[in-house]
C-alpha cells in the first residue's frame, strides 16, 4: 500500500493514487491542544488537457451494490462523484457516473452519510 500507480480508466483520467482505506482521523486538528500531522489519502487526477488536480478522498461508499468515491479537489468547495474499483491494493479504476438517475442516487447516498457522520460528531 501507499505505492504511487498510474491507471487508465473510461473516465478519460490517468490517476494516480496512494491507495488504502480512507479513514481519517477521530478528530478535528486543533482538538488534542498539540500539534501533530494528520494524514488525508489523497489522489490525483490528469485531465485531458494534461492539468493536474490533487483531491482529498473524502470516502469510498456503496449505493444500489456499486462502489462510489467522493473527491475533494484542493481549494474548491465541490465535491467529485466516481465509480469506484480496484482489483487489489494498488489498482484503482474510476469512471464517470453518466445516467442522472445513478448521479442523483449516489449524490443522496453521500450527503446522507455526511449527515450522519456530522451527527455522530455532535454526539461525541
Amino acid at each position: 500500500m501507499n505505492k504511487e500507480n498510474n491507471h487508465d480508466c473510461n473516465c478519460n483520467h490517468d490517476n494516480t493514487s496512494k491507495h488504502e482505506d480512507c479513514h481519517c482521523h477521530d478528530h478535528e486538528d486543533d482538538c488534542c491542544n498539540h500539534e501533530h500531522e494528520h494524514h488525508h489519502e489523497t489522489i490525483t487526477l490528469t485531465l485531458d488537457n494534461d492539468e493536474n488536480i490533487e483531491c482529498l478522498v473524502l470516502g469510498v461508499f456503496e449505493a444500489n451494490e456499486k462502489e462510489y468515491i467522493a473527491l475533494l479537489p484542493e481549494d474548491e468547495d465541490d465535491v467529485l462523484l466516481y465509480r469506484y474499483s480496484s482489483s487489489n491494493d494498488e489498482d484503482v479504476e474510476l469512471a464517470n457516473i453518466e445516467d442522472d438517475d445513478e448521479f442523483d442516487i449516489v449524490s443522496k447516498t453521500f450527503m446522507h452519510l455526511i449527515e450522519e457522520e456530522d451527527s455522530n460528531e455532535d454526539d461525541e
